[in-house]
């Protein structure tokens, strides 16, 4: 993740020779730039969707689970689903190319935000675990094998975890395979060869097969839940003051997409993890394999140890300090004039032998005299 501020590329190196990430900053528009924290975090969570009250509803037996609310705004928060991910891995997979990286193969069956369930389960005793709870198509809720409220709770802990476990149990997660603006279509993860590691699994379709994981799931968790939305396989990067930045939009039929409006390019927050070449590898900072924002870019080329894996919410993180300030002056204080008498600017003239502005004032009726290498009036107003 390493390139210097004013270079138009990107390159690898050791990380042992580098003492901090090299973030270019952009320099096109000083203004863009305001005093604040970035954190760039590896499948980082979206903001705020830790606050949506949500539904669990199947209406295709199980095949998927819709996580529903109409309010949601999912689009608007800039949730991905497989579509979108899959157009990201294809941009990628070409730009790679060009400069000799290779894309891994399957990398479109991995990437799509998912749903991470954070609830706990109900507690022992509690009613629910006693009721049939049948759902929408008339049947029951628990698998016939789960007969007594110890074998229903019991089941969701050994698959779910609880407790502080929770939050590292993978199946909690559940791939978004398509996003709405109030409902998140969502599938099973697949674990191939029973690895159960965010660096092996893929995302799996919509189809009978997720039955069994899915129904457990809406059961243990009474039909609602806490969640968070997490980016899958990607880092994301969230400022303190703009937040996170995306460019999606609400299509017709509700389903979040990508906006080709030139004027969104740059409201990007994502970036993959770069596979290490052996030779000097340049990337532009417009590559696809590049975030760039209106404030800088970086790439993230992978580890260089063999086979080390990314943790959920690695994360690194820097400030950007020094903002440019709006330069004001009250007309109204200037010369002899009185707090209280206000100003009409008529007109404004740039004397370049002084490096003065000239303004006439209409309320005075004087000419006033601003002085550009001392940012204050150069003499009392001229009547």
């Amino acid at each position: 993740l390493y390139g210097s501020p004013l270079s138009p590329t990107f390159e690898a190196r050791n990380l042992a020779n580098a003492s901090v990430p090299g973030v270019r900053m952009a320099l096109e528009d000083p203004s863009t730039h305001v005093d604040q924290d970035w954190m760039v975090s590896y499948e980082g969570s979206i903001p705020d969707t830790d606050k949506i009250p949500i539904d669990l509803v199947s209406t295709d037996s199980y095949a998927s689970l819709q996580f529903r609310n109409p309010n949601a705004s999912f689009c608007g928060r800039g949730v991905e689903d497989v579509d979108v991910g899959r157009a990201r891995v294809l941009a990628e997979r070409a730009a790679a190319e060009k400069v000799g990286i290779t894309v891994p193969d399957g990398e479109e069956t991995r990437v799509a935000d998912y749903v991470q369930i954070t609830d706990d389960l109900l507690p022992v005793g509690h009613p629910y675990w006693s009721a049939e709870n049948v759902d929408s198509s008339g049947e029951s809720c628990w698998d016939p094998s789960l007969k007594s409220e110890a074998d229903r709770r019991n089941a969701c802990a050994q698959t779910f975890g609880e407790g502080d476990s929770r939050e590292q149990n993978l199946f909690r997660d559940f791939p978004i395979v398509e996003a709405y603006d109030g409902t998140l279509v969502a599938s099973r993860f697949g674990y191939p060869n029973n690895d159960v590691r965010l660096a092996t699994r893929v995302i799996n379709p919509k189809d009978d097969s997720n039955h069994a994981m899915l129904k457990l799931a809406r059961c243990c968790f009474h039909n609602q839940t806490k969640f968070r939305i997490r980016a899958g396989h990607r880092w994301l990067a969230k400022g303190s003051v703009v937040g996170y930045l995306h460019h999606l939009r609400t299509e017709p039929s509700g389903r979040c997409a990508l906006t080709c409006d030139p004027l969104d390019a740059l409201l990007s927050a994502r970036a993959p993890t770069v596979s290490r070449a052996s030779g000097l590898v340049e990337i532009s900072r417009n590559s696809p394999l590049a975030l760039r924002n209106p404030m800088f870019s970086f790439v993230m080329f992978g580890p260089t140890t063999k086979n080390a894996t990314l943790d959920r919410d690695l994360t690194w993180s820097f400030s950007t300090r020094g903002q440019f300030v709006p330069q004001s002056i009250d007309l109204r204080k200037a010369g002899s004039q009185s707090d209280s008498q206000p100003a009409r600017t008529r007109a404004v003239t740039y004397i370049p032998t002084m490096e003065q502005l000239a303004i006439v004032d209409g309320v005075a009726q004087g000419l006033l005299l601003f002085d550009l290498r001392t940012l204050g009036f150069a003499r009392d107003p001229v009547y």
